[in-house]
């Protein structure tokens, strides 16, 4: 009967798609035991290596591991199904040292009992089964041990439940239940300790660490907290006068200090109150080593905490980094930022992560591993090793009365299980067995590389260094400042610019370690210890170079502006909001900027550098080094170009290029890792990106290069040949590509005689791969296609305000709409798939449990009106907006763009249009909307994606706001991404004018800028005649060929078309008649390459041939309006000036996207029969003219306005094509025309082979 019930099993779960192969073997066939040159010996010491990295057998190893956490022990021996009998061994069982090396893990873990919780209650007792600890202990592996303080582990214990503890012990805080401070809420903690490493100590274990807390966030807000806190201020200020004077209070005595409402309304007291809290916490970490040590006094034993987020209030990273001998990431790993963090508290000891994410991918198994392994990480532990089949392995009776899995309702729930808990490894719904070979593919490229990359040295001097500011994040936290992010912006732009670096802690500066320096960065470090800029002076005395970026360390650590000056001698003041982009040059190369506040330098400043006429860059000579300050924001790809040609004064200088393949710009979110050891040099590349892409990396060293990748079974090693020193290399998103070099010579002594692979196969390889994502984006039946590579995630951490989940409904406090289980369920974290477009959720417990921003209305008073300030700073096509409302109606909403050159546009959100009920997200769409469903769970509830097309994405877009309309309808936004526009070689220069009569006149002479093959002049007016505007050429302009706003039209012009010489300065420009023309703004947008047919490059003039069709300027797009008058066969064309080069014989196809227009109701309709004409000349300069062509849509066409639909015409079919050289016309027709008149627009117009 067993085996009869477990052949139809699987006979259901490989129908369901599950599981595929041969179930009868998989088991031996998919994971056999790994070579023993792969295998961790069993039982084999583990030492510490005095850079921290971890050895076995005289020889670095990074560990790949698995923690069996709380209850799995005893929920993975309940037998399930989704997989073969053959795999029991695998989802049955706590893995042995055998199934451990067949997976390919070094090490395990074990939570630690509960059953210390037994002498403090009475009746309910903790259950405590020996066998579940034995069997991870028996493995023979490094072991890792967690104490985590859940509450459903460690932190279970109940006043409520568990009536003889006293109330005032608890003290609710993330995975930390008990108050340190009260003398039964801390002994708590000492028994859990102790009891956990004598558990550890009766079974035998001699564990490799211990994690005393797992993502704790200390709280001392309590009546034993307060009490200690008023102790402790007395004893620091000594009388209430003295802490009077620093905090500006007027307290008559201590006691007051501990009697505050809001922690928020004195930011003095709220710092206090956060170093109050990291000394606690501290000091009891402390205590638990010393109790734990009382029972395993082994010296080779490891402590460290896990924190949820490198920044968690109440714990002073640093400090207690100094109490432990490992150190540990927070959830996750973090980013590239994060392991160089990690790195400067580690001298001498391991980089572990207790809790990694994989994804559910074969690849995504190996990248984890591999991204964590070449950021330095000595040990990585995967989470969760756990199926809770608990939640979907349900019974019933079958025919013969004998109890069956009920599977139709069991894989049901298990795909709900694997919605809210994707991370359950064993869970064939959530990760289908297959993607386990994952850590075998890692487990076999580590070893490849492991000699170059397992040692902490590198072998790659880094010689700059960012400071890390634990004042400047109290007080960032107290006064609600956001610029300690900074820190990690000017990270990445060092990452992604391929230069070495390292970070320092302030409390390190005592110690000289800033010396080993050439360059300290301090971005964004407003706050400081007393000495740093002492230190930091004497850094720049002995020759280093010192950046202030962005801040100049003007406050002491309480928050207060420093009275003493003297270094570095300059004030900043505020911040100048919604600063106009412009640029800045230095040293004969432009970047684009923007000023971020305004600035009093003293004495010694000199400005290099400027925005107009405001300095922007300034220095000060410091003893045999200098001092440099940086007073603006920049993007990221700016911020980078500065840095590295910083750098490079002081012959710092990338380890690499990076560049894309096909337009030979920098590629963007590189990640390159370097390591060089014993003549061979090593790449570990990963693309940080969304989307795919074919590169050409240009190493430093002339070498031969293999590419190593062993999911390629048949060739996971290859020699990859480049030219002129630069490879091509496919980049898939997340993807670790691993490069190894050296002579031909050593890397065949190395790894054998390896295949060659051209560089004409790889790049034709590399094509076809991005042609076929392509294709499979067109196809996929999505509503917006959108190149991945193009979107840019906003950050919307600093604002978000609810969580996705409420817990007690009504309360003003939780989340979502305050409705309690009435919430939106079943979200998941991370980059997810909207409609097509890549959106970022935030993860709950690193945001200090906020994920969404929720904004009152009548119906929920308690939440903010407004959002203001969301930091964009970039050029954008479109905006996607993922948003709700609840209890919907109405204008709910509105988002208020702020453009850099000081204009606004407000974009109302209605409901039932742009925007809709998120209870009723999976019900059918209104025909009225807009809006699109853009994600859903199980229960179909979920969001709607509205995209915003920029009408001036030329205009950089600098912030936006969120403001409630106040009516009854609750908005709700959770995420927002912007789209670049598709030039990405072309940049806005906004320029600074006066208007004189008829006379425009620039602020200063506008040259276009080098690198730059051609310019559109963007003016911005209001005119409702013809009007002409003169440089050395006139222009006649014709308003009712561009499409008004409010009134206003942006004219584009060529600058050949204005001046004898588009290189030569532009001064002014006249206007005549002048009382017809009020004029707004006034801008250049530059290209590197020339834009035949983008209609904002201004070479695109509408004509008509009658009144029946008046072609217009729409943006990006050109529009064909039919008026009242339209009969069928009416049109109009597009004048192209100059003439776009074309070579007919090469080119097959002219392909554009289409949109319907509205009619005069609102609707958007069908048009049939569309077709095409194209004018121009032959190689003679003789006239040619193709007859029309229809036009073919790729992709049905709709009535929807937000969705374009790609189509194309057949130029083959027409045999004069072929002698076309030049097009200077394109002829746009209706056959028919619909009974009520609309329209279409077309855009993106392209010619293609």
């Amino acid at each position: 009967m067993k085996m009869n019930l477990w052949k139809s099993v699987c006979i259901a779960i490989c129908a369901a798609g599950v599981f595929s192969g041969n179930a009868e073997t998989a088991g031996k066939t998919m994971f056999p035991l790994l070579p023993a040159s792969l295998r961790m010996p069993e039982n084999a010491v583990t030492v510490i290596g005095p850079e921290g990295q971890f050895e076995v057998d005289g020889k670095p190893r990074y560990l790949m591991g698995v923690i069996f956490y709380e209850g799995t022990p005893n929920s993975i021996p309940r037998p399930a199904f989704g997989y073969p009998e053959s795999l029991k061994w695998l989802y049955e069982n706590i893995l042995d040292y055998e199934g451990t090396q067949r997976i390919g893990f070094d090490a395990v873990g074990t939570f630690t009992p509960t059953r210390w919780m037994n002498r403090y209650r009475k009746g309910h007792r903790a259950p405590y089964s020996p066998d579940q600890y034995r069997r991870p202990i028996d493995a023979g592996l490094p072991l890792y041990v967690d104490y985590t303080g859940a509450g459903w582990h460690h932190g279970g214990l109940n006043p409520k439940r568990d009536k003889t503890i006293p109330e005032e012990a608890f003290l609710r805080g993330h995975f930390m239940s008990y108050d340190m401070l009260h003398p039964v809420g801390r002994q708590f903690y000492l028994d859990m300790w102790r009891d956990g490493a004598l558990v550890m100590k009766e079974h035998g274990a001699k564990p490799l660490w211990y994690e005393l807390f797992n993502e704790p966030v200390p709280t001392v807000l309590s009546v034993s907290g307060r009490a200690e806190f008023v102790r402790r201020m007395e004893k620091k200020y000594k009388n209430i006068e003295a802490l009077n004077r620093v905090w500006g209070t007027e307290y008559t005595s201590f006691r007051q200090t501990g009697n505050f409402k809001r922690l928020a309304d004195n930011p003095v007291l709220n710092i206090e109150w956060i170093k109050f809290t990291e000394d606690v916490f501290y000091e009891l970490c402390r205590e638990g080593i010393q109790a734990i040590r009382e029972i395993d006094p082994r010296p080779e034993a490891g402590f460290c905490i896990q924190p949820v987020t490198m920044r968690t209030k109440g714990i002073n990273l640093y400090r207690i980094n100094t109490l432990m001998n490992r150190i540990s990431s927070s959830t996750g790993g973090g980013n590239s930022v994060q392991a160089h963090l990690l790195r400067a508290m580690a001298d001498g000891k391991p980089i572990s992560d207790g809790e990694m994410y994989t994804g559910s991918t074969r690849s995504g198994f190996r990248n984890a591993f591999l991204s964590q392994f070449a950021r330095g990480f000595n040990a990585s532990f995967l989470f969760k090793w756990d199926k809770r089949s608990r939640d979907w392995v349900t019974e019933k009776k079958g025919p013969d009365g004998r109890t069956v899995f009920d599977v139709e309702k069991s894989i049901a729930l298990a795909k709900k299980s694997a919605e809210k808990f994707p991370y359950n490894l064993l869970n064939p719904w959530a990760v289908p067995t297959e993607s386990l070979q994952g850590i075998r593919d890692a487990k076999r490229d580590i070893a490849d590389v492991s000699v170059l990359f397992a040692p902490r040295d590198r072998g790659i001097p880094r010689r700059t260094a960012l400071l890390y500011s634990v004042p400047t994040d109290r007080v960032a936290e107290a006064l609600g400042h956001s610029n300690r992010r900074l820190l990690e912006y000017y990270s990445l732009a060092l990452e992604y610019a391929h230069i070495p670096q390292d970070m320092i802690f302030e409390e390190q500066l005592a110690s000289g370690r800033q010396n080993r320096y050439g360059v300290l960065i301090a971005a964004g470090v407003d706050a400081v210890y007393e000495k740093t800029p002492e230190y930091l002076r004497k850094f720049a005395q002995d020759g280093g170079t010192l950046l202030l970026a962005q801040e100049v360390l003007d406050r002491g650590e309480l928050s207060h502006i420093r009275k003493d000056n003297t270094f570095p001698a300059i004030r900043c003041g505020r911040e100048v909001l919604n600063a106009e982009a412009a640029s800045f040059r230095w040293n004969g190369k432009e970047y684009t900027a923007s000023l971020y506040k305004t600035t009093a330098p003293g004495a010694g400043w000199t400005p290099l550098a400027f925005i107009g006429k405001t300095p922007v860059l300034f220095e000060r000579k410091e003893g045999k080094g200098r001092v440099l300050f940086l007073n603006v924001s920049m993007p990221m790809e700016a911020l980078s170009a500065f840095l590295t040609d910083l750098l490079a004064e002081r012959n710092i200088r990338p380890v690499c290029r990076v560049t894309d393949l096909a337009s030979g710009k920098a590629a963007p979110d590189i990640e390159v890792n370097k390591a060089v050891r014993g003549g061979m040099t090593g790449y570990l590349i990963v693309n940080r990106g969304l989307g795919s892409r074919l590169v050409g990396f240009s190493p430093e060293e002339e070498a031969v290069f293999c590419r190593i990748d062993h999911r390629n079974a048949d060739m996971p090693r290859r020699i990859v040949k480049g030219k002129d020193g630069l490879l091509p290399l496919l980049l898939l998103p997340g993807d670790v590509v691993i490069l190894v070099g050296g002579s031909r010579v050593e890397l065949e002594r190395r790894f054998g005689k390896m295949p060659e692979e051209s560089y004409g196969q790889t790049v034709k390889e590399g094509n076809a791969v991005l042609e076929k994502e392509k294709a499979e984006r067109a196809k996929d039946r999505v509503v917006f296609q959108v190149d991945p590579n193009r979107i840019r995630p906003i950050d919307l951490r600093a604002h978000v305000n609810r969580a996705f989940v409420d817990t007690v409904a009504g309360d003003g406090k939780g989340g979502w709409t305050d409705q309690g289980e009435n919430s939106l369920h079943g979200t998941q974290w991370g980059i997810q798939n909207c409609a097509g477009v890549p959106m970022e959720f935030i993860r709950v417990d690193q945001n200090d449990y906020k994920t969404c921003i929720v904004l009152g209305s009548r119906k929920h008073p308690e939440a903010p009106l407004a959002v203001k300030g969301i930091q964009v700073g970039l050029h954008v096509k479109n905006l996607y907006f993922l948003h709700a409302t609840a209890w919907s109606g109405g204008h709910s909403f509105s988002y208020v763009i702020y453009y850099a050159d000081g204009s606004v546009l407000e974009l109302p959100i209605r409901d039932e249009i742009e925007v809709a009920d998120w209870f009723w997200a999976a019900k059918t769409r209104r025909s009225t909307m807009t809006a699109h469903t853009g994600w859903l769970n199980s229960e179909g509830r979920g969001l709607y994606i509205w995209r915003w097309e920029n009408p001036h994405p030329e205009k950089m877009v600098r912030s936006f706001d969120i403001v409630s309309q106040n009516r009854d309808s609750i908005p709700i936004i959770v995420a927002v991404s912007a789209e670049l526009p598709s030039g990405e070689d072309a940049e806005s220069r906004p320029l600074s004018w006066k208007r004189n009569g008829g006379t425009v006149e620039l602020s200063e002479p506008f040259f276009l800028p080098s690198g730059f093959e051609s310019g559109t002049l963007l003016l911005e007016v209001k005119a409702e005649q013809k009007f002409h505007i003169a440089g050395d050429k006139t222009v006649t302009v014709d308003p009712s060929v561009y499409r008004a706003e409010n009134g206003w039209i942006r004219v584009p012009l060529p600058l050949e078309r204005l001046l004898n010489d588009p290189r030569s300065a532009l001064r002014k420009l006249r206007l005549t008649p002048a009382e017809r023309v009020t004029v707004r703004s006034v801008s250049v947008l530059c290209r590197r390459t020339r834009a035949a047919l983008d209609p904002r490059s201004g070479v695109m003039i509408p004509a008509a041939w009658n009144r029946m069709v008046r072609p217009r300027l729409a943006g990006d797009a050109v529009e064909f309006p039919i008026s009242e008058k339209g009969t069928s066969w009416c049109g109009g064309f597009i004048r192209i000036v100059p003439p776009a080069a074309v070579n007919g014989g090469e080119i097959g196809r002219f392909c554009l996207q289409f949109n319907t227009l509205a009619d005069q109701w609102g609707k958007h309709q069908q048009l049939p029969g569309i077709q095409i004409s194209l004018k121009g000349t032959d190689a003679g300069g003789e006239s040619v003219t193709t007859p029309y062509l229809p036009l073919k849509f790729l992709q049905n066409p709709d009535n929807d306005p937000t969705t374009w639909q790609e189509a194309e015409v057949n130029l083959s079919r027409a045999a004069a094509w072929r002698n076309f050289r030049f097009v200077d016309q394109i002829s746009f027709q209706y056959r028919m025309v619909p009974e009520k008149r609309s329209g279409a627009a077309i855009r993106n117009l392209r010619f293609s082979r």
